[in-house]
């Protein structure tokens, strides 16, 4: 995997906070739920113990009707890729068993006819008195213009025919293409310092 640049980094780091705190006032203020759902530029989902979902807000159906592709009524589980599906599916039973647990990942939707959509996809429960899951919370963040950006950059690395290989800011490799594994024993020179004192290290 490509390492990000430092304004996609920040980005992503930005996303993940603003995420953590939603989900934080999510559980503290049953009325910033309603907030949420009717302002929040992010897709929310309130959803049936199950994974159906039963309420979309504007972001979110916009979201996905701009494919036009219905998701209301439909458990989150089978709108998923094949790959994320059983993930989503087990997280989603470890909460009705009772455990406290937030699944929290990235997520492929594959459509026919449709370029995929890729969302930051964050699932909680809200529970009663009981303990009991009352209803799930979904929030769908859209990441796909960075994973085209990813693969964009991954496939202009990989067709160029000389050796590359993309280092930290300390001259650490991170990451190297076909034609560099070809000449060079990466898993070796991974994570090592191109350079040392001032020299390049002999390879």
């Amino acid at each position: 995997t490509l390492p990000f640049q430092q304004d996609q980094l920040l980005s992503r780091v930005d996303s993940l906070v603003r995420i953590a705190r939603l989900e934080s006032a999510l559980r503290a203020n049953a009325r910033f739920h309603e907030d949420l759902f009717d302002n929040s530029n992010f897709g929310v989902a309130y959803a049936a113990p199950d994974g159906r979902l039963q309420a979309i807000n504007d972001p979110l159906q916009e979201l996905f009707d701009r494919e036009n592709w219905q998701i209301s009524g439909r458990r989150l589980g089978d709108l998923a890729s094949e790959k994320d599906r059983a993930a989503i599916e087990k997280s989603i039973s470890r909460m009705e068993a009772g455990e406290h647990h937030v699944h929290r990942g990235e997520c492929r939707f594959d459509r026919a006819g449709a370029e995929a959509l890729w969302v930051r996809l964050t699932v909680f429960p809200q529970r009663d008195g009981s303990g009991k899951v009352g209803h799930l919370i979904v929030l769908f963040e859209d990441i796909t213009p960075q994973k085209k950006a990813s693969a964009m950059q991954e496939t202009m690395l990989e067709s160029i025919p000389a050796s590359i290989a993309l280092l930290d800011s300390s001259g650490r490799i991170v990451a190297t293409n076909k034609t560099w594994d070809d000449h060079f024993t990466s898993r070796q020179l991974m994570n090592r310092s191109l350079f040392s004192g001032g020299n390049c290290l002999d390879y």
